[in-house]
C-alpha cells in the first residue's frame, strides 16, 4: 500500500488483471485474460506496506530499509475482507 490508511481497508477492482505483490516488488504470476484464457475481474486488497512509509507518515527520520510489514492480526483482517468481497459478489449476482 502506498499509505498505511489503505492497508486492509481499500479494495482495488480491475478487469485487466492483477499482479499480486507488485506494489512492493514481490511480483507473482499475473492473473489476467492471457494467463487464464478467459475474461477476468480481479479484486485486490493491500496487505503490506514498506516500513519506511510508516516512518515517513509519522514524521520520523527516513531510512533506506526495504522491510515490508503488515498488521499483527493480518489473518483475521484478510478473512474479514474476504467476507466483504464474497458478500458483495453474492449480492450483485442475486439482484
Amino acid at each position: 500500500a502506498g499509505a498505511s490508511s489503505r492497508l486492509l481497508s481499500s479494495f482495488q477492482l480491475s478487469d485487466s488483471g492483477i499482479t499480486p505483490g507488485s506494489g512492493v516488488g514481490n511480483n507473482r504470476v499475473r492473473i489476467d485474460e492471457k494467463s487464464l484464457g478467459c475474461k477476468v475481474v480481479s479484486i485486490g486488497v493491500p496487505t503490506v506496506v514498506y516500513a519506511s512509509t510508516l516512518v515517513r507518515e509519522n514524521d520520523g527520520d527516513m531510512f533506506n530499509d526495504d522491510m515490508v510489514v503488515t498488521v499483527k492480526d493480518v489473518d483475521i483482517k484478510v478473512e474479514f475482507c474476504a467476507q466483504i468481497i464474497s458478500n458483495a459478489i453474492n449480492k450483485a449476482l442475486i439482484n
